[in-house]
């Protein structure tokens, strides 16, 4: 706290005479409200003993004069301050300080409070080896393009708001039936609707109870690492890769080994070739992020063949399979597992944000019994209307329709951009030959820095990510991900044409 000296004070506004033993320091123009910042000054003063107990404040009206605030302002700081119990207004007499402090016990009226030495170092928390990691790794926490607003997600206005509206209402209504039975058996049937939605879309042959359901994505991950990972194990990723997972890999304590990528995903027989004994392959087999490339059959069998003779788990994150616009979806990894070596991660982020983003964990049946004992001590429950909704949703074939509604639109804004490129650019960019997702990876060749050509995207309102979180080591010039999702045909022409002119 400040000295003392009798003043109130607020940084652009003067300094006041006062009664109270303290300068009353407010910052205008900080984002944090004046009623909040009046509220925690009094309020740590008064812990502090800075402003005793029984101690009488100024008025309202003299506050806010003084501090150059509204009364209302004082007054809601007042307000908020009485009905933690740190001060008390009686009629005729004013505010003051309350005699006793809320948790101040009668006993221990007498116990002298304990404060540090003027001179005293900060205190620092003695932290987990975990903690110590994740402040070794500092920065490259921040995923890509932490700035933008969702970059590469879907179009909201083409979520189905209506639809899902409509099935929560319902659910709403059969409130009372639905409590008679337990968050179990809703769970189960959100896994068994999932479970078939599988089936159909992906080959994915399981059980209800090998499907796991999560309302956070990243906990299917950190369960994962939880429970199959020891410090120093080591997990092979692709690279480049998606980074979130690199990094929890490495938060838990793991070494990563990256493997290329080539044209046909993640180089298996550079894999083999290594004398390493790895614990876990994170792969993003059906669509590569960032490149897009798909891993072709025989090569996922070659993985899968390793895998089994290694003794080690494939964790097969399904990302951004559900859009492609030139074939059907391709069968999944997990579908051509045979010994039980792959864990299988998806969701319907892409599909159905805003309205929900729970996860779905698919896995082998010798891991299902531990992570479900494990599961219940991270997060044991869902938000049962909306897996009941999901269900439904799922169920009454609207996921479905709804896929293949949006497939329409985002495979024209795909096009779009990549006419708008061919057009405006030529043969100055090389782009990924593979016809799904919601962003497209390029190359530039056109001897700019890849700042320069950052800078001319966003003038040109061009949505361009940098593709250098996605490499370990030192990533090739011109490498960029532009996602497509968000703009309309006609905005994605615009912007790359605004573009192109800026470059050349």
């Amino acid at each position: 706290m400040p000295e003392s000296n009798g003043q109130i004070h607020r940084k652009d506004k003067g300094i006041f005479p006062s009664a109270l033993p303290i300068e009353i320091t407010l910052d205008s123009v900080s984002k944090v409200p004046l009623c909040r910042q009046l509220t925690d000054f009094l309020r740590r003063a008064i812990i502090e003993s800075v402003i005793p107990c029984d101690t009488l404040l100024p008025s309202v009206r003299d506050l806010a004069l003084k501090l150059n605030v509204s009364r209302s302002t004082v007054m809601r700081c007042f307000d908020e301050l009485a009905g933690q119990g740190y001060i008390v207004t009686t009629v005729g007499s004013g505010t003051r300080v309350c005699p006793r402090l809320p948790g101040d016990l009668e006993e221990e009226a007498d116990v002298p409070r304990v404060s540090a030495p003027a001179n005293a170092e900060a205190f620092e928390a003695r932290l987990s080896r975990y903690a110590q990691r994740l402040n070794e790794m500092g920065s490259c926490l921040e995923p890509p393009a932490a700035k933008l607003l969702n970059p590469g997600g879907p179009l909201t206005d083409a979520a189905p708001i209506e639809r899902w509206r409509k099935l929560f209402e319902k659910r709403c209504r059969n409130h009372d039936s639905t409590n008679a039975a337990s968050d179990a058996h809703w769970q189960s049937l959100l896994s068994t609707a999932y479970a078939s939605y599988l089936a159909r879309t992906r080959a994915i042959r399981c059980t209800s109870e090998q499907v796991f359901v999560f309302t956070a994505r990243e906990l299917r991950l950190d369960l994962i690492c939880r429970l199959l990972l020891e410090p120093g194990d080591l997990v092979a990723v692709e690279n480049p890769g998606y980074p979130g997972a690199r990094q929890r890999f490495a938060a838990h304590g793991a070494r990563v080994l990256p493997i290329p990528v080539d044209h046909q995903g993640l180089d298996v027989d550079f894999l083999i070739q290594s004398s390493q004994q790895v614990r876990i392959v994170y792969v993003t087999p059906s669509h590569h992020e960032p490149t897009g490339v798909v891993m072709p059959i025989a090569r996922r069998r070659k993985l899968l063949q390793w895998a089994h003779e290694h003794g080690a788990f494939i964790v097969e994150d399904d990302y951004d399979s559900e859009y492609r616009y030139d074939s059907r979806p391709i069968p999944s990894l997990t579908s051509l597992d045979q010994t039980d070596s792959v864990i299988h991660l998806s969701c319907l982020w892409k599909v159905l944000s805003p309205v929900s983003k729970i996860g779905f964990l698919v896995l082998p049946n010798c891991l299902v019994e531990i992570f479900r004992a494990t599961k219940n001590l991270v997060e044991r429950e869902v938000p049962l209307t909306e897996q009941l909704v999901l269900t439904d949703f799922i169920n009454e074939g609207h996921l479905e329709r709804h896929i293949r509604k949006n497939r329409t639109l985002y495979a024209g804004r795909r096009q779009a951009l990549v006419d708008a490129l061919k057009s405006h650019l030529g043969n100055q960019i090389t782009m990924s030959s593979e016809s799904a997702g919601m962003d497209l990876f390029v190359k530039f060749n056109v001897g700019l820095a890849d700042e320069r050509l950052i800078n001319s995207a966003q003038l040109a309102g061009l949505i361009m990510i940098d593709a250098k979180p996605y490499y370990i080591g030192e990533k090739p010039q011109g490498e960029f991900i532009i996602p497509f999702s968000l703009l309309t045909e006609e905005q994605i022409s615009a912007s790359v044409k605004r573009f192109a002119q800026q470059i050349k």
